[in-house]
């Protein structure tokens, strides 16, 4: 695995309410025409008092490691060129 390189850096708006809501636009459609791929999504947080948190739709097993293949775990179809 490596990183995508090509990426611009992502927009981010953040709120919070009671909650806390993070949410990114980021347009892959030129990425991936070719066929499917497979995305991870993770965040560290980290708390004012200096605490790390490591959340990700999936963890590999061990320690936290976010380029792991298991950790790919959302399926993107081929985009559809229409």
């Amino acid at each position: 695995m490596r990183a995508a390189t090509w990426l611009p850096d992502p927009v981010v708006h953040a709120s919070r309410n009671g909650l806390f809501k993070l949410g990114t636009e980021i347009d892959l459609t030129e990425h991936w025409k070719d066929g499917a791929s497979h995305l991870a999504l993770s965040a560290v947080i980290e708390e004012t008092n200096g605490t790390k948190s490591y959340w990700a739709l999936a963890h590999a097993s061990g320690a936290p490691d976010f380029h792991h293949a298991d950790a790919f775990a959302v399926e993107l179809p081929k985009a559809d060129p229409s």
